[in-house]
């Protein structure tokens, strides 16, 4: 590959980056806000579903405050993890990187989905995706 074309991928990723910047704005944060129920996870090296009817466990996720996430399980507090909202290339959605990891992993893919549902996705092929739904 040839320094022009480095060069011309990076103006690229640049422009690309820059344009879903303000998707990722005030707007995505104030939308995390609050807590979510889990509802399912699905994946994982099996292909397995989850649920809290087939597990028996409860988790919310809680946004108390932009970049901070709480994880609680079966209503205690398990841990909490900062986070950072980061850039994708899929529309409308975002990538979140935890410090330190939150349910396995650093980093997840993040689409919300008409406002009350919100679907995390493991970046690993044998990882899961999970859907919350906003608590009411």
């Amino acid at each position: 590959m040839s320094w022009q074309s480095i060069g011309a991928w990076s103006v690229l990723t640049a422009m690309v980056f820059a344009g879903c910047g303000d998707s990722l704005g005030l707007d995505t944060q104030e939308h995390l806000a609050g807590s979510w129920n889990w509802v399912e996870s699905s994946g994982g090296i099996a292909g397995v579903t989850l649920t809290p009817a087939s597990t028996g466990e409860t988790m919310t996720l809680r946004f108390p405050s932009a970049g901070l996430v709480e994880l609680i399980r079966n209503g205690a507090f398990v841990r909490s993890s900062t986070y950072t909202l980061t850039p994708v290339l899929e529309e409308d959605s975002f990538g979140i990187e935890y410090e330190p990891p939150l349910l396995g992993f650093e980093t997840q893919t993040g689409t919300l989905l008409r406002g009350d549902t919100l679907v995390l996705a493991d970046g690993c092929c044998d990882g899961f995706v999970y859907r919350w739904v906003r608590a009411r």
